[in-house]
């Protein structure tokens, strides 16, 4: 599995992004199966197609014939292909001694830190990242005015997992390159409309 960063982009680009790798970057898989003689309880539709989901590991540039997911699920080279908004939590005020600790339990673990000083323990954030967006601290009413829970608009955090055909920075790689081919296609389109 693959996570990095998409800083400063719009939602739209994200999104499509997502639908690209999703979709849109070449790969292969068995398209047809000629069964001679099947002597099991598997119906032939259901072996051929589970034949079809069977990721062949090759490069899909190197072949004539190849397929993307929009044309069916079993050329989708992506498990998973997701992103989230980075979390911001601010502390409006100090959280300090036992309502420190009750504060680290309601988030997951790394995201608030309690330290000592001068024997007084105090919450910080440690690593809003690491936050799946609970909002358990709203069931107390002594924490949920301490802190302001929101996402950074434009700080997508991506996730690619692959099926195994192709590593997840080749598939990153690769729907960039869809991407901006699609863009570039667009340009010249918007340039053809403004000449005539």
């Amino acid at each position: 599995m693959l996570e990095f960063d998409m800083i400063g982009i719009d939602a739209a680009i994200a999104n499509a992004f997502r639908r690209i790798l999703l979709a849109e970057v070449p790969t292969m898989a068995v398209e047809k199966a000629f069964i001679y003689n099947n002597t099991s309880i598997v119906q032939d539709e259901i072996l051929a197609h589970r034949l079809g989901l069977i990721p062949i590991k090759a490069d899909p540039r190197l072949f004539e014939y190849r397929s993307a997911g929009k044309d069916h699920a079993k050329f989708s080279p992506v498990a998973t292909a997701s992103y989230r908004l980075l979390p911001d939590i601010t502390l409006l005020s100090p959280v300090e001694g036992d309502l420190a600790d009750k504060l680290k339990q309601c988030f997951s673990p790394g995201v608030i830190e309690v330290q000592t000083v001068n024997g007084r323990k105090f919450a910080t954030v440690a690593n809003p990242r690491l936050d799946t967006c609970s909002r358990e601290i709203f069931r107390y009413d002594d924490l949920k005015n301490l802190v302001r829970l929101g996402r950074i608009r434009n700080h997508y955090i991506f996730s690619v997992e692959s099926t195994g055909i192709l590593l997840p920075e080749v598939l990153v790689s690769e729907a960039l390159k869809v991407l901006m081919t699609k863009c570039r296609k667009f340009l010249n389109e918007l340039d053809a409309v403004q000449v005539e």
